[in-house]
């Protein structure tokens, strides 16, 4: 039942709900010993986390997939997880592994004749080449992948093969076929444009009659109630008028019972009403999540990829640009750690630890260690709780790198009796406490930990190191 919620979901793109369904669905199939549904499992859970851009578990999943695929003889579905693995290690830019999967997974793809899946492997394989500088390899291999999709009528990978052939000829100063290149993507693109918009249209207009059948049917419902109450009060009436001397005391009892049942229903209806305005409220915050999320995205995302290739396009050693580079690098990963955490309402603390490892993989001088009591997958963060967290971590060892001189900064959350507690420790040379005061960093921590309800201490003496405690109450 799992695994089938999971592909409704995946099919709607709901990625939060198939993570779940399918975690349940692999969890199950473990203790039922099903090798083929555990492997089918993990390549779908590959899949999923590289579409959420979880690449670590994309990575681990697909490779313990390819692994049981080759045990159980299973060809037909091998190139699945061998595909996962090779887009999640060239997301990782681990361009060798990734390159050794996905020719893997061409030829299978070849071999079985499944032309859709080989114009996929060759158009990321041709990403691949242009990110070696193999640009006649990516040139042929986009050329190919065009071909099947057109040949299969793929709007997608025609799309996306297209584009990749544009910037290539602009690349070469070729722009009479970049322009011609960038015409058909443009063309392809409006096609399925309007193809997932009339596909949106259709859906809105099935939700809008199902609900509409369903507001019928509720009044229809609330219309035989009343008629069924009117109908009682009639023979009530008749009765009191026939026996009026002998009950008048069962009268007023009647009335008042009535009177309390009334304003039990209305009061029930008013606390209804409460909760769907309260719903009602969490759907627009979601909605304004997901809008803020899109437009930086969509707009400042857009901005800096520009940047960032147009800086790399430059060929030069100067130190200033060098700079320039790096920065723009670390404010795109700034900002698509920020787009996801705004736009999940609450993340697990194992994503959470993926993260924090994920950043800080590319500095020596600090060592991310956990101790948890409990699968993390059981510990929920809200996404204002992890974002601020993640701040007050950022903004420490910052101020350890930038001031402290510290040779060693050690970051450990420890998670015991619902209890997160984050332990943020340096070797540098320390200050005085009333000498940091105003501190603009400082007071931004303890701010995110106000925010969130959790106990902030720092400690710290000259040539001693810092000593930074988080503590948050985990519901």
């Amino acid at each position: 039942m799992d695994i089938n919620l999971g592909i409704l979901f995946k099919s709607q793109g709901q990625y939060k709900q198939v993570i779940e369904h399918y975690q349940a669905a692999y969890t199950a199939y473990k203790k039922l010993n099903l090798s083929e549904e555990i492997a089918f499992c993990e390549a779908n859970l590959g899949s999923i986390y590289y579409y959420t851009k979880q690449y670590d578990s994309c990575i681990y999943y697909s490779q313990k997939a390819e692994k049981a695929l080759l045990e159980q003889k299973n060809l037909q579905f091998l190139p699945v997880a061998q595909v996962n693995a090779g887009l999640g290690l060239l997301a990782k830019n681990k361009l060798a592994d990734a390159k050794n999967y996905l020719v893997k997974a061409l030829t299978a793809h070849r071999k079985f004749g499944n032309k859709k899946e080989t114009s996929f492997v060759l158009i990321h394989l041709a990403r691949l080449h242009q990110q070696q500088g193999k640009h006649n390899e990516a040139f042929q291999a986009l050329t190919e992948a065009k071909q099947l999709a057109k040949s299969i009528n793929s709007p997608q990978q025609h799309m996306d093969a297209s584009k990749l052939l544009a910037d290539h000829y602009a690349k070469f100063d070729d722009f009479k076929n970049a322009y011609q290149e960038y015409l058909d993507y443009s063309k392809v693109k409006d096609t399925l444009f309007q193809q997932q918009k009339n596909k949106e249209i259709t859906n809105h207009q099935v939700r809008y009659e199902t609900q509409r059948k369903e507001q019928a049917i509720e009044l229809l419902t609330q219309e035989n109630q009343i008629n069924e109450l009117a109908l009682k009060q009639r023979n009530l009436y008749l009765i009191i008028a026939l026996l009026l001397v002998g009950i008048t005391s069962f009268i007023a009892w009647f009335i008042h019972r009535t009177r309390k049942l009334k304003e039990r229903q209305l009061k029930k209806e008013a606390a209804m009403q409460s909760e769907l305005l309260l719903l009602e409220a969490q759907n627009e915050l979601q909605k304004d999540r997901l809008r803020i999320s899109r437009d930086l995205h969509d707009n400042i995302g857009a901005n800096l990829t520009y940047i960032h290739t147009t800086v790399n396009a430059i060929q030069t050693n100067n130190r200033h640009l060098a700079d320039i580079k790096s920065l723009v690098n670390e404010t795109i990963l700034e900002l698509r750690r920020t787009v996801w955490m705004i736009n999940k309402p609450s993340i697990t603390l194992e994503e959470w630890l993926v993260k924090l490892r994920e950043y800080y993989s590319r500095i020596d001088k600090i060592t991310i260690s956990s101790t948890i009591e409990n699968e993390t997958e059981n510990q929920i963060l809200t996404s204002k709780e992890g974002t601020a967290l993640f701040r007050i971590v950022q903004e420490a060892t910052n101020n350890s790198l930038k001031h402290s001189k510290a040779t060693q900064i050690i970051v450990h959350v420890n998670v015991k009796h619902h209890k997160l507690q984050i332990h943020i420790k340096d070797n540098g040379i320390g200050f005085e406490n009333n000498t940091a005061k105003a501190s603009f960093g400082l007071k931004n921590m303890k701010q995110h930990a106000l925010e969130i309800d959790a106990n902030y201490t720092l400690f710290s003496k000259v040539q001693e190191g810092t000593d930074i405690q988080v503590e948050l109450t985990m519901k």
